[in-house]
């Protein structure tokens, strides 16, 4: 699956996301757990989550670590 920059993402990636609220939005910084056939599965010290593959970009890659 390709992040919005057309990087690839993998399990394990470090990667920020948009979360809008109302008319604000902001970047916040999760890992990628998982796939379904649509979103990236995420997760930080809030929990799990899904998000679209538009609404990511990768930050730090698991090949690069």
């Amino acid at each position: 699956m390709k992040d919005y920059l057309e990087n690839e993402i993998n399990v394990g990636d470090e990667v920020a996301y948009i979360q809008h609220y109302k008319t604000s939005s902001c970047f916040y910084k999760s890992t990628v757990l998982g796939f379904t056939k649509k979103m990236v599965i995420l997760g930080d010290k809030y929990g799990s989550f899904k998000k679209s593959p538009d609404k990511i970009i990768c930050i730090k890659s698991v090949k690069e670590k």
